[in-house]
């Protein structure tokens, strides 16, 4: 990564590559520590740490570095490893005109263990102008589900909006029904689609792989039916809700899932589950747009960041907030004010040290003690239902001690979003399992739908060499038997169904006081609701 002879050779080869191919665009693939914690101790590595961070790499026996994250010097290598993954597309970049298509591939961003990697497109995008989430295994699971990838994604999504860049989610799949639900799942998040198959991770001989179609031959179905209906695929999310991805936490604070993403993902995959449409966001927003801002287990905030809070609800935001919050800085050190102090809640945080060791965090005893609140008993006396409720300047705080990823504390943040919730457009009759997603572009709304689960047939035969799974060849969708009414806090003056699975859209009836009856009957795949106001 910082090898200046490998960064010249490598942009030597792209250099010829655009020459003599005439390339429309490139995704610079895996230029991360692909080794994890086991890369990069090279001279060129080591030079930089002490060059720039003023540390030299200790041997991988001083406990009191590596794995320890109470160590400034380790937080600097964990630094280090990220802003060498993304200096190293400045390179790449240079050899190419402004505005040349260029990506790199990144299956998440949100993960804990991505420090070990150097992973992130906050920082690729810095030189990049696509945004790209690889959708990593089979889209869907042999499981039948998909909306696990729902954090990453929707961080990605977050990324590329900021940005003002593309994003496009690649999945992977061998058969018709596996590319049109590839095409399906990103077109329900926003996001455009790219299909591979890697034929190569088959166990299979060249005459049992001649039978299966290229990419491009099975993708056509989603594909063309968007090229129909563009008017579908238009707008912004159609929310006042955002949830902060806290990039500090998980850098310098997330050693364990438990730390931090579990209760990241918790939040994107429980708003999700209970159709409230959301963004992620990497910076507190501006009261605006954005109404109620979701933090869960932002254990450390920057001095900035606890401005921008105050103004956001001074200016009328409301914040939910859950477990940890802000009572350490962005560099995961202990503060002498926490957050929630300015907010009279004098609450401690129990964080047990744990042991440093390489590789790092791979030492700890299961189960592994996470940092828990201890709220005292005048402030538990304040609280109502769980909740603190502190009114401040035109909007409102609310916080509980527990992280939303404990049992039952995701559904009383959903209650609370649902109560205040002005922008919803709800969907009655429909199954449970279905996820919805919302859109603005105008005066339209665009309601995506799409299951949450499916049934899944494998292959007799053919699996995935590197995981020894047999792929998915055919998904069994369950058609839709009823009509769907849908409410709405604004007046609509039409309503229309799309679907692939229907030759022509459907007129929805006015049941009256802004409710409209739809129907559904053998829409079993994808749909979306075009709403004129």
């Amino acid at each position: 990564m910082n090898n200046p002879a490998f960064r010249a050779a490598y942009s030597k080869y792209l250099t010829k590559l655009k020459s003599e191919t005439g390339i429309d665009g490139l995704m610079s693939d895996d230029n991360i520590y692909y080794a994890d914690w086991r890369a990069c101790s090279c001279e060129h590595c080591r030079g930089r740490f002490k060059n720039e961070y003023g540390h030299a790499l200790p041997p991988t026996s001083d406990a009191t570095f590596w794995g320890n994250r109470r160590s400034e010097a380790f937080r600097d290598w964990i630094a280090m490893r990220f802003k060498s993954s993304g200096d190293f597309l400045v390179d790449v970049k240079r050899v190419f005109p402004e505005g040349f298509p260029l990506l790199t591939c990144c299956s998440s961003s949100d993960s804990y263990y991505l420090p070990a990697y150097g992973m992130s497109y906050q920082d690729f995008i810095e030189n990049c102008n696509h945004v790209l989430l690889e959708m990593v295994g089979s889209t869907p699971s042999r499981a039948g589900t998909w909306d696990d990838r729902i954090p990453s994604q929707l961080l990605h999504l977050g990324i590329a909006r900021d940005h003002h860049a593309p994003c496009f989610g690649l999945g992977y799949g061998f058969f018709q029904d596996t590319a049109f639900f590839v095409w399906a799942v990103n077109k329900f998040l926003g996001s455009d689609s790219w299909l591979s198959m890697l034929k190569g991770r088959l166990n299979a001989t060249a005459a049992e792989l001649a039978p299966l179609a290229d990419d491009s031959e099975i993708v056509g179905e989603g594909y063309r039916w968007e090229q129909a209906h563009p008017q579908l695929f238009t707008g912004k999310v159609d929310t006042d809700v955002a949830l902060l991805f806290s990039r500090a936490t998980r850098d310098y604070f997330g050693q364990v899932a438990g730390d931090y993403s579990n209760d990241y993902s918790a939040s994107c995959l429980n708003l999700m589950r209970a159709g409230i449409s959301c963004d992620v966001v990497t910076d507190i927003p501006e009261f605006g747009k954005l109404h109620c801002l979701v933090l869960s287990s932002a254990v450390c905030l920057s001095a900035q960041e606890k401005l921008a809070l105050e103004k956001f609800l001074n200016d009328g935001g409301t914040i939910i907030a859950t477990g940890p919050a802000g009572h350490y800085n962005e560099r995961s050190n202990p503060i002498d004010k926490t957050w929630l102090e300015d907010f009279g809640a004098n609450v401690e945080l129990d964080d047990l040290a744990r042991p440093g060791g390489f590789p790092p965090y791979k030492n700890f005893k299961e189960p592994v003690v996470l940092a828990q609140c201890r709220v005292p008993e005048s402030l538990q006396q304040k609280m109502r239902d769980g909740w603190l409720k502190v009114s401040v300047g035109k909007g409102q705080l609310l916080w509980r001690p527990e992280r939303i990823s404990e049992k039952g504390i995701a559904d009383t943040v959903v209650n609370l979003l649902h109560a205040r919730d002005r922008l919803l457009v709800r969907l009655e009759g429909l199954p449970l399992e279905w996820r919805l997603r919302q859109y603005r572009d105008g005066n339209r709304r665009l309601v995506h739908a799409l299951p949450g689960k499916v049934e899944t047939v494998l292959h007799a035969s053919l699996k995935n060499h590197l995981s020894g799974e047999s792929i998915v060849e055919k998904i069994k969708f369950q058609p839709l038997n009823q009509d769907l009414v849908l409410k709405s806090p604004i007046s609509f003056s039409q309503v229309r169904l799309h679907s692939p699975d229907l030759n022509a859209a459907r007129a929805g009836i006015s049941g009256g006081e802004n409710n409209w009856i739809v129907d559904s009957a053998m829409v079993s795949r994808y749909f979306v609701l075009e709403c004129l106001a």
